[in-house]
């Protein structure tokens, strides 16, 4: 009997879910309180997570992530979003532009707020940049963690970084057509030269 009862609690241990926990303040673990769910624990510094759970998203909304995007560059552009799965919200986000046909990162916002979910992306400043200039091809946004590179694996319940592929183009200036070049307008040619199909028939006649 006194074998039985530490191999019942040896296998319970076993059946219990293993728990992620991330403490950004290193709070003792005896701070920790559990809610009623026993895949979640919480405090105010610590968050523990079912390592089995999805890492986090960006959801676009605006435009929308099924749709092909092309932006007139000098134009003002609004990204939209929102999250999903998320648990362990990072302190904030980084949002960029990144084309590889000209090398380019545009920064956009820097340890943005994840309250603040949108973004306006005002091309005419890149446009009018010598060293950020803008090209007619392929950008892609990319939202990420500000703590983490680009190329971060997150974790679960962590923000996954998050790329959406849209282009740019840049307008064509009016040319006007050259002075030499002359409209022929292809009904009074037709016309004309049945004109001179009569005018020979007539002469032959005549002759």
């Amino acid at each position: 009997m006194l074998f039985i009862l530490p191999l019942i609690s040896y296998v319970s241990a076993l059946a219990s879910p293993t728990l992620v926990i991330r403490d950004n303040t290193n709070v003792s673990n005896s701070n920790i309180t559990s809610n009623s769910s026993s895949h979640i624990t919480t405090t105010r510094s610590s968050i523990s997570v079912n390592p089995v759970l999805p890492a986090g998203g960006v959801n676009l909304e605006t435009p929308a992530s099924t749709s092909t995007t092309y932006v007139k560059s000098g134009s003002n552009v609004t990204f939209g979003w929102n999250f999903t799965s998320l648990i362990l919200s990072p302190t904030g986000i980084n949002v960029d532009v990144v084309c590889s046909a000209n090398s380019q990162t545009y920064n956009i916002a820097r340890n943005q707020s994840i309250e603040t979910q949108s973004v306006v992306w005002d091309t005419g400043n890149a446009a009018n940049d010598g060293k950020l200039h803008l090209i007619s091809d392929k950008y892609t946004l990319i939202i990420y963690n500000a703590d983490e590179p680009v190329s971060y694996v997150a974790g679960a319940g962590e923000l996954e970084p998050f790329s959406y592929i849209f282009g740019v183009y840049l307008p064509q200036e009016y040319q006007a057509w050259p002075q030499a070049a002359k409209y022929v307008n292809a009904g009074s040619s037709n016309r004309f030269s049945l004109s001179l199909v009569l005018l020979a028939a007539s002469v032959y006649l005549f002759i």
